[in-house]
């Protein structure tokens, strides 16, 4: 089995025909190609197929495939089973290798686990690891804590490490474009930041497209989010989805809004249900919908509910709508008091009706109308 059989089972998924990349991928598997297993979970996640996936994902542990396993610690991140996540992705970032480490740390922060990251990070440096080192080089600058992020890459910089002095120089160009920025030295800053940007720093590349979009300089705002977006930055690509929805370009939203919802981000399944609702994909909107929803955003499910019960699938609609009803939008209890009388469960209605009265009563000031 070949590289290029596995580039055909990619451009089979690209093309919409799982059932021609899973019979690709599993052949690739059976002969021993790295990367297929991976390529196979992907396939098998993104058509439901959960059971198969997890299977794939346990297979990966006990034959040591760390790509897969790293997907699949991924996939149960999102599915809300943080701990398993964890446990699976713990053990690999502990070798200290980015990618392993990166996955890591992104499901802690998922799961808002924040104080553990830095735990964990700070353990790591202090066990002599350089990629945790920067990673949390990288965490504290976020946070603006920029002397210590400066001293742990100088650390870095006396052991030789070569990638810790480019970093370490693109920190000071980005920390002197944040200070030019608050004090409203936009021409300075977007100078700073545009030095930090040619020298790879993410975030200056971001913080440039902000810049820029705050200026009404959307193209250039554009180019900046597109730079960063190529790194996989959720932020970035997020921007670059809503400078091109600004300017009505829908088809050009798509595909950042789609990159960053196969990396995980509820944000991203939102909106892209948003986008394909409004070019008239219903369908494929309602599954990202419903997949916001999952993860607990309350619009996402008064969307998923309102499209389940326009398509007459009354049964699937009604938890979606009282999860949103839960909320207290009257809008949402309106069309959930709806559904309840076409299934004709009266005591259910009953009840959402006394909720309707009470929050009038409330916007009321506590008086009768």
């Amino acid at each position: 089995m070949t590289d290029k059989t596995l580039a055909t089972a990619t451009q089979a998924l690209k093309d919409g025909r799982p059932d021609d990349a899973e019979q690709l991928l599993r052949a690739a598997i059976a002969d021993g190609h790295p990367g297929a297993r991976a390529g196979l979970i992907t396939v098998l996640n993104s058509s439901g197929r959960t059971a198969e996936a997890e299977e794939l994902g346990r297979q990966s542990i006990a034959v040591g495939d760390i790509t897969t396993q790293m997907i699949y610690g991924r996939i149960l991140a999102d599915r809300g089973r943080f701990d398993e996540a964890e446990s699976i992705l713990l053990p690999l970032a502990e070798t200290d290798h980015p990618q392993p480490v990166g996955a890591y740390l992104a499901v802690l922060d998922q799961a808002g686990r924040s104080e553990r990251a830095e735990q964990w990070l700070r353990e790591q440096t202090a066990a002599g690891h350089p990629t945790a080192t920067r990673y949390l080089a990288i965490k504290l600058l976020e946070e603006r804590r920029t002397d210590e992020a400066i001293r742990l890459l100088a650390s870095l910089v006396d052991n030789g490490d070569a990638e810790a002095s480019a970093s370490l120089a693109r920190i000071v160009r980005f920390s002197a474009g944040v200070l030019a920025r608050e004090q409203s030295r936009d021409d300075e800053a977007v100078g700073w930041f545009e030095r930090a940007a040619d020298a790879k720093l993410t975030a200056a590349t971001v913080e440039l497209g902000y810049l820029h979009r705050e200026a009404g300089r959307l193209d250039e705002a554009e180019t900046a989010f597109a730079r960063a977006a190529d790194l996989d930055d959720i932020t970035a690509l997020l921007a670059l989805a809503n400078v091109r929805r600004s300017q009505d370009d829908h088809a050009g939203a798509e595909p950042p809004l789609r990159r960053a919802a196969e990396l995980g981000d509820p944000t991203a399944w939102f909106n892209l249900g948003v986008l394909l609702s409004q070019t008239n994909r219903r369908p494929d909107a309602l599954a990202w919908f419903r997949r916001a929803a999952d993860a607990g955003d309350a619009d996402a499910a008064l969307r998923a509910g309102s499209m389940l019960f326009e398509f007459d699938r009354l049964d699937e609609a009604r938890p979606y709508l009282e999860k949103a009803a839960e909320a207290g939008d009257r809008q949402t209890i309106g069309v959930l008091l709806t559904l309840l009388a076409e299934q004709h469960d009266l005591p259910a209605g009953a009840r959402w009706l006394l909720r309707l009265r009470e929050l009038e009563h409330t916007d009321n000031g506590g008086h009768e109308g």
